[in-house]
C-alpha cells in the first residue's frame, strides 16, 4: 500500500498513464480530489463501480496492465515525491488506491492448475520485491523473494525456478558476484538470470550472454517488457 502525506494544491503523478491527481481541499475528515485523466480511463467512485458492467466494457487484458505499470511505477514515484505535513489526506488517497487495486484483483485471470512458471524475486528493498512478486503472480508466476544474493543462494541450493530477477546493488552478496556464483554451480546451469538496475550494464560490471544475464531491464522497470521478454523464454 503506497501511503503518501499532499498539502492542498500538492499533486501526485502517474507519467505513463496521462493522471494527474490534484489536492484541493483538506477540511476534518473528508479530502476533496481533482482527478486529471485521459478519456478512455474510466475513474470511479469505490461505491459506485459496478464490476459487471466495467467487466463487459472494458479490455481486460489491457487494463490489467495498465493497472500494474501504474501500481509499480506508483512505488517508484514515492521516493521522488517530498512528504508534506500531515493533512488528514491519507485516507482519501487509501480509498483511491484501494479501488485501483480492488478492480485490478476483479479483472486477474483465473489461476491455472499449475503455475506458468517459477521466479524469484532478489531486491533487498521490500517494498520493490513484493510488489514485483505480486505483479507477476497476476500472470500465474509463482513467485518467491529474497532480500539479497545470500538469500537467494541458499533458495537455489534446494530450487530450480525457470527465473531469477536480480537487483544489482544490494549487501552481503551484490548481483554481480551472485551471477557469478550462479553461473558456476553446475546445478543451476540454463537458470535465466534477468538483471535490473537503474545503472548499465557496463557501470556494475556485468556482461550479457553465457556467463552474465539473459537479459538486462533499466529502473524505473516496465513490468510489460519485462513479461513479454519471460514469455519469449517460454514460448508461449
Amino acid at each position: 500500500m503506497l501511503v503518501l502525506s499532499r498539502r492542498p494544491d500538492e499533486k501526485i503523478l502517474f507519467p505513463n498513464l496521462g493522471v494527474t491527481i490534484q489536492v484541493l481541499r483538506v477540511q476534518g475528515n473528508v479530502v476533496r480530489l481533482g482527478i486529471d485523466a485521459p478519456p478512455e480511463l474510466r475513474v470511479l467512485r469505490a461505491e459506485l463501480q459496478d464490476k459487471s458492467s466495467a467487466q463487459s466494457k472494458l479490455n481486460k487484458h489491457a487494463l490489467a496492465n495498465i493497472q500494474n505499470k501504474a501500481q509499480l511505477q506508483a512505488h517508484l514515484l514515492q521516493r521522488k515525491l517530498e512528504c508534506g505535513a500531515a493533512g488528514g489526506d491519507e485516507d482519501g488517497l487509501h480509498r483511491l488506491l484501494e479501488s485501483l487495486e480492488s478492480l485490478e484483483q476483479e479483472l486477474a485471470p483465473p489461476k491455472r492448475a499449475q503455475p506458468l512458471c517459477k521466479t524469484l524475486v532478489v531486491d533487498d528493498d521490500t517494498n520493490e520485491r513484493e510488489l514485483l512478486a505480486g505483479l507477476l503472480a497476476m500472470h500465474d508466476c509463482e513467485c518467491a523473494v529474497a532480500e539479497d544474493g545470500e538469500a537467494a543462494m541458499g533458495y537455489l541450493e534446494t530450487h530450480k525456478p525457470d527465473f531469477v530477477l536480480l537487483d544489482m546493488w544490494m549487501p552481503r552478496c551484490d548481483g554481480r558476484e551472485t551471477i557469478r556464483r550462479i553461473r558456476t554451480d553446475q546445478r543451476l546451469a540454463g537458470l535465466k538470470v534477468f538483471g535490473i538496475s537503474g545503472a548499465s550494464m557496463e557501470e556494475v560490471g556485468v556482461q550479457q550472454g553465457q556467463d552474465g544475464v539473459d537479459a538486462w531491464f533499466s529502473k524505473p522497470l516496465d513490468p510489460r517488457l519485462l513479461w513479454k521478454t519471460m514469455q519469449g523464454f517460454l514460448h508461449v
